[in-house]
């Protein structure tokens, strides 16, 4: 019998204004560190995809939302360097439907945030991220794997 896949889920949130999305570079993380990456984070026990993709994009970027307006776009798995790969669960809202203003609400983790055009990301974005965001505004849910 197949070991059957053990992950990590995570959750990650593209915000969307036009052709634009918001990105922040990760700082003193210890995972590419220095990368730019959509707002993102582990779920907690007990929660849904989607709630926790709503708490960790207040948490991050100050962004309030319903969670039942997120839109899931993309899924993925990340073996690269882990002892148990995440499964990543990337969700789409246009920032006409958050409340608030993007800022950086968790400085020791983060060293700038910005809007980026979708089809001009920064070199030194996460290879995740950018694999969603080829596929971010398809009406139909996108998968890849990183090895």
């Amino acid at each position: 019998m197949k070991e059957r896949l053990q992950v990590v889920p995570a959750v990650f949130v593209a915000v969307i204004d036009n052709d634009k999305v918001l990105l922040h570079e990760r700082y003193n993380t210890g995972y590419k560190d220095g990368q730019f990456d959509l707002p993102s984070g582990h779920m907690e026990l007990g929660e849904l995809p989607h709630q926790a993709a709503a708490r960790e994009l207040r948490e991050e970027v100050g962004l309030g939302i319903d969670p039942e307006s997120l839109l899931l776009s993309h899924v993925f798995i990340n073996s690269e360097t882990f002892t148990k790969p995440y499964m990543g669960l990337v969700y789409r809202i246009d920032l006409k439907e958050t409340v608030g203003k993007p800022e950086i609400k968790e400085p020791q983790k983060c060293r700038q945030i910005g809007f980026f055009a979708l089809q001009n990301l920064p070199n030194n974005t996460t290879s995740q991220v950018r694999s969603a965001l080829r596929h971010i505004l398809e009406s139909t849910v996108s998968h890849t794997y990183h090895p």
